[in-house]
């Protein structure tokens, strides 16, 4: 089974609009919390039976991509998602790879791997003394270049009420959404080069679109020997 994630689609674009005619008007702003995960060990090969160790510790003040602001998120439903592909071609995009959620035995010790299907499963995130963490394993029971991401399943409003914003320069309403998560793998130390020698590179505008952050810092990629 593939999966096809079109990145442009899942993001959703500053709108302004008008609530009612009992409501005041407002404008929504665009904030993405960054969320950092770590992957060891980081290496580009590892071996049948080798132990991958997915975690995160962090506190519930989160960095936003854009104000460049920490905001204080307790008790976030995370809505993640692991993604599980296999590289088997080279003339695709990474988003269009099928799924290996069948290649790896999982453990867990704290939230962790869930309800794994074909390419992706629940990825939970655990809340305690204002700190979110995740304590999890992976062991590859197949050879070949594989590679984990993450991505946030928006739910189908995206207000974000936990986010408060001052009102615009003409006074008008400013209400948050939060369309995407952006998640970073190892601080960018994820073996992108692997990944883009094995894939076609998906098509962004700049380096702050979305769709280059998730293939540049949102992916781990390998390969078992």
């Amino acid at each position: 089974m593939r999966i096809v994630i079109t990145l442009s689609i899942l993001s959703i674009f500053l709108l302004a609009f008008s609530c009612g005619e009992d409501e005041q008007a407002f404008s929504s702003v665009r904030v993405e919390p960054i969320f950092p995960i770590e992957i060891t060990p980081s290496n580009s090969t590892f071996k049948l039976g080798d132990t991958i160790q997915i975690k995160a510790s962090f506190s519930d003040s989160i960095l936003e991509y854009y104000t460049k602001k920490k905001y204080k998120l307790e008790n976030l439903d995370f809505r993640t998602r692991i993604i599980l592909l296999e590289v088997v071609k080279s003339d695709v995009y990474f988003t269009e790879l099928p799924g290996a959620a069948g290649a790896y035995s999982v453990f867990n010790r704290k939230g962790g791997v869930k309800d794994l299907v074909s390419s992706a499963g629940n990825f939970e995130f655990v809340y305690k003394d204002k700190y979110y963490s995740v304590d999890a394993a992976l062991i590859p029971q197949k050879t070949g270049v594989f590679l984990i991401s993450f991505y946030y399943k928006a739910p189908s409003s995206t207000l974000f009420p936990q986010i408060q914003l001052p009102d615009g320069p003409d006074g008008t309403k400013r209400k948050a959404i939060k369309p995407a998560h952006r998640y970073v793998i190892n601080n960018g130390k994820n073996n992108h080069d692997l990944l883009m020698k094995n894939v076609k590179q998906l098509l962004y505008r700049d380096t702050t679109d979305y769709d280059y952050w998730f293939e540049r810092y949102g992916t781990f990629t390998f390969e078992v020997k």
